[in-house]
């Protein structure tokens, strides 16, 4: 994992997801639910959203722990559809 990014034990890297999002273009998957666990509390969690928002609808399934108006403004800005 990169520096300071911390994953639980067998969770992808932050690179082992972008090359997954990769193929998913290659493949032409454009349409991704983000689940869990709890995706809103990976630390790479906006670094890989705006990774995958740039080529795919994104709408994410949360318990909304994690969720505050800023953030829920940070997922709106990056074309978040559902939560």
């Amino acid at each position: 994992a990169e520096a300071g990014l911390r994953q639980q034990e067998g969770e992808l890297s932050t690179e082992e997801w972008l090359a997954v999002f990769k193929q998913m273009e290659e493949v032409k998957v454009f349409n991704v639910i983000i689940t869990g666990g709890e995706p809103l509390v990976r630390d790479d969690f906006f670094i890989l959203l705006d990774a995958l928002a740039r080529n795919h609808t994104v709408a994410i399934n949360t318990n909304g722990i994690a969720l505050s108006q800023d953030v829920a403004h940070k997922l709106k800005s990056f074309g978040v559809r559902d939560i």
